[in-house]
């Protein structure tokens, strides 16, 4: 995954395991960056999205926790914690 542009940038350890968080800034500045460009998102349960207009993506203004995609299949609710890369497409 050469042109993996936003990886999470915090680990914690838990029991042993690290995880690690995607921060609601990034994926901020990747659906408001202009001109938008495409990007997929990984998902810790090893599901791939692709956002391919920043008008399918909403995040919610006050927890920064969670975002909601509005994408073919219909609407998605992602926490943002198990969001685990963003991609370029």
């Amino acid at each position: 995954m050469e042109n993996l542009i936003l990886l999470a940038g915090e680990r914690q350890e838990r029991k042993n395991r690290f995880r690690t968080t995607m921060t609601h800034k990034r994926i901020k500045d990747a659906v408001t960056r202009r001109p938008f460009r495409p990007f997929t998102i990984h998902v810790d349960d090893g599901r791939s999205i692709e956002i391919r207009s920043d008008d399918e993506v909403v995040l919610h203004p006050k927890t920064k926790k969670t975002m909601i995609l509005f994408i073919d299949e219909g609407v998605q609710i992602i926490d943002i914690g198990h969001i685990s890369a963003l991609q370029e497409v």
